[in-house]
């Protein structure tokens, strides 16, 4: 009796095993799944790893943000590296090519803090548009990752407030537990603290996000969530549902 090759058994193998798959249009999630999203003005992204809530957010060209107005044609400008270097760098980049970055997690940092919220912001033809990837729970944390990681490419910029020494750390130890990747994909990193402190540190003595957005750019917060706050939120919803202040954490991680 003829014995068939082992990679012809298991490619129906691995046939058999995709055809049981459900497609991701039918997964069936809870129905808080669909309360979240319809109360915070997102949509439900099935994965085969989970499910995440995903809001969209566009400030059109001319919009103001305290002082500033967003200009058309950003994303064909560039800025020098060497503005927000210590270092002689030589090259431009792209405004195109940044993602800006900020994560709410449910501690400040260790392999137990889990970013259940992260924005992602863009410049494009048509304004700013801020992505925003929230998990409905814990388990959902892996499809979130994936979906955020194939958005980032190799040669984008990642610019972020404090960033290197919170959000990108803890993203990666998230890829990491989670088996999403080894590593954030991206070509440069732009810290704006570090930027910050060296240019305004002796103006004005308090390089905190808000002051540097009151300062330099005549923006105020009104009602804004203080951050120590937006962990209890989450956890609010995971334990009771309670969505009262999801959309003001949003806004924060916006503005931030």
């Amino acid at each position: 009796m003829s014995r068939k090759p082992l990679t012809d058994k298991l490619q129906r193998f691995g046939l058999q095993i995709n055809s049981q798959r459900p497609a991701r249009s039918h997964i069936k999630f809870p129905d808080r799944y669909q309360l979240l999203a319809d109360t915070i003005g997102g949509e439900l992204v099935a994965g085969s790893a989970g499910c995440y809530c995903l809001i969209r957010t566009h400030y059109p060209i001319g919009f103001s943000h305290g002082a500033f107005i967003l200009e058309a044609d950003l994303v064909e400008k560039s800025v020098p590296a060497a503005a927000f270097s210590p270092f002689e760098e030589s090259f431009e980049l792209p405004l195109s090519s940044m993602v800006f970055v900020d994560t709410e997690t449910t501690g400040l940092g260790g392999s137990g803090a889990v970013a259940f919220l992260i924005g992602a912001g863009r410049v494009t033809n048509h304004g700013f548009e801020v992505l925003q990837y929230l998990i409905p729970d814990y388990s959902d944390e892996a499809a979130m990752l994936e979906d955020f990681h194939q958005n980032l490419s190799t040669g984008s910029t990642i610019v972020s407030f404090n960033g290197a020494s919170f959000d990108l750390p803890v993203l990666q130890d998230r890829m990491i537990i989670n088996r999403v990747a080894r590593k954030l994909d991206y070509e440069y990193h732009l810290d704006l603290l570090h930027s910050a402190r060296r240019l305004f540190k002796r103006r004005l003595q308090d390089c905190t996000l808000t002051n540097l957005e009151r300062q330099l750019f005549s923006f105020y917060r009104t009602a804004d969530i203080p951050g120590y706050l937006v962990p209890s939120v989450y956890f609010e919803w995971l334990s009771a549902q309670e969505l009262s202040q999801m959309k003001a954490v949003l806004e924060h991680n916006r503005f931030d």
